[in-house]
């Protein structure tokens, strides 16, 4: 019921998203038509537009004719010669002559006040024409743009219809798999608890049936030892269907799918491609609700049958590092104890916070007593080389100044391959601060090591030739260098002393100390 419960809220949601849906079909027909109807008015508004450009051009010749015959003929001196007599001239055909100039003689010749009121009456046509077409054209931009107002309210409703129907069917997605989630983990807790209680109850059924059948033979009053055992027997082959469950409840989830025609979205997009060049659609907005919303994760979450790509990702993260512990604990054959296991993961959480609080100045001086089999080719105090101070001896001794953060790194190498088994490091210091980590300090697991061949071949034991370590990092006895990918340093079962250490990983060895991070907070 609680399934059926969630499946019906679900459905009651995807009915309000159905009516969206149906709203923006309406509206999204009714844009196509106000977009073709826009359409055909723009190309009406263009020819009228086209029309007046020529009929402007025309007026402007007309007008332009007639200022330019104003100008030629409003001048008196270009009539002095034509209004003065010619000699032996007579009046009558004096008269005639400036009859035919000014007024034509009615035979195809217009004079002069004829040509001046045809130039007058085509610059006022063409001036009428062109006005009367401007009204016209403003007339119709006016109705198209009154058209693209309307069409761009429906492109609107069309859009929050869109996103309202994708909002929706987002949340009645969201909220069936919380619903369904809740209700199977919790039938499947009522299931696991009917089966264990299901089982207990067979078998007190069949522990009856025993208990019966042995008092009917005791009650018989005769020794009957096979007789109990045959009720033992008949007790096991007894069937219990009668008290096995049914278990009908069916788990399986509606599939429940999101929309992707909403604003923003390509598909969406794609509606408004079709759209005539001349009237483009206005700006697509996007869902605000949608904006984060992925349908493909959507899908996997609703099947139920695929993870997220958070949850993989934390699938991975755990194997690797369950696969790291073995890997950890095969490098370590099992030795150590639950108390180094327990220090060393305190040292791996501290790596980060001694890189963060710097570096501490000296408290004292320490004398460090080291042993190392076979040979040590560098000693590094914070960076400097400091083994030419190495005094030798059965114990080779080393004294420095040293504080909280000191880092002393060694490198040497042991002439086996097996290192640990005949070869490592032995190291005991002592302070005169007693009350700093240095005093009593010696070399342990907790150590960082790096192990690996001696380039150009075996490594070589000699006063005048220092060997290097294939694929040591170059600032490796820095301070500031990270050593968090280093193996930690394994006993040297060797050196006979609580001290050795020494790399499974090779012959030649890399070293760094390492300094808790209580003792480091405390100097602090």
């Amino acid at each position: 019921r609680m399934i059926a419960r969630c499946t019906e809220s679900m459905q009651s949601m995807q009915d309000r998203a159905r009516s969206r849906a149906g709203r923006f079909r309406q509206h999204h027909r009714l844009h196509q038509t106000c977009r073709g109807e826009e359409a055909a008015l723009a190309e009406d508004e263009a020819r009228c537009t086209r029309l007046k450009f020529e009929q402007d051009e025309v007026r402007h010749m007309s007008c332009k004719a007639l200022e330019d015959f104003k100008v030629a003929q409003g001048n008196d001196a270009a009539h002095q010669a034509a209004a003065s007599r010619h000699a032996g001239e007579d009046v009558k055909a004096y008269l005639e002559r400036l009859s035919g100039k000014y007024c034509g003689d009615g035979n195809k010749n217009s004079g002069l006040i004829q040509t001046l009121v045809r130039h007058r009456h085509a610059c006022r046509s063409a001036t009428a024409e062109a006005q009367s077409t401007s009204v016209q054209c403003d007339a119709k931009a006016a109705v198209r743009n009154s058209t693209r107002e309307r069409c761009g309210l429906l492109q609107d409703s069309m859009g929050e219809a869109a996103c309202e129907s994708a909002v929706i069917q987002k949340q009645a997605c969201s909220a069936y798999q919380s619903c369904a989630e809740k209700a199977i983990t919790t039938y499947n807790l009522v299931k696991t608890t009917a089966q264990k209680q299901e089982a207990a109850r067979k078998d007190e059924w069949r522990a009856h049936l025993r208990m019966r059948c042995m008092l009917k033979v005791l009650e018989s009053g005769k020794k009957a030892t096979e007789q109990l055992g045959e009720c033992k027997k008949a007790a096991k082959r007894a069937k219990a269907e009668h008290l096995t469950l049914k278990y009908t409840c069916n788990t399986e989830r509606t599939p429940c799918s999101v929309t992707n025609l909403y604003p923003g979205s390509s598909t969406y997009k794609d509606l408004f491609r079709g759209l005539p060049a001349m009237t483009p659609a206005k700006a697509i907005g996007t869902c605000k609700g949608m904006g984060r919303y992925h349908r493909r994760e959507a899908i996997a979450r609703h099947v139920g049958k695929q993870h997220t790509e958070r949850q993989r990702a934390l699938e991975n993260r755990a194997k690797r590092r369950v696969q790291s512990r073995v890997r950890h604990r095969a490098l370590d054959s099992g030795a150590e104890s639950r108390v180094q296991r327990r220090a060393r993961r305190r040292a791996r959480h501290c790596a980060r916070r001694t890189a963060l609080m710097g570096r501490f100045p000296t408290t004292g001086r320490c004398s460090c007593s080291v042993s190392a089999r076979d040979s040590i080719d560098y000693v590094y105090v914070d960076g400097e080389d400091v083994k030419s101070k190495l005094n030798r001896g059965t114990k080779h001794t080393i004294s420095f100044k040293c504080g909280p953060s000191t880092l002393l790194a060694i490198q040497g190498f042991t002439v086996s391959s097996d290192s640990c088994s005949i070869g490592g490091l032995a190291l005991t210091c002592n302070s005169t601060d007693q009350t700093s980590a240095w005093h009593g300090l010696i070399a342990d697991t907790t150590w960082k090591a790096f192990g690996a061949p001696c380039v150009g071949g075996p490594c070589q034991r000699s006063h005048s030739h220092k060997n290097s370590i294939s694929g040591a990092p170059a600032d490796w006895f820095l301070p500031t260098f990270d050593d968090s990918t280093w193996q930690y340093a394994a006993n040297a079962n060797s050196m006979r002393s609580p001290s050795g250490i020494c790399s499974r990983t090779g012959p030649g060895w890399l070293f760094r100390s390492y300094m808790p991070c209580d003792l480091m907070k405390r100097a602090h």
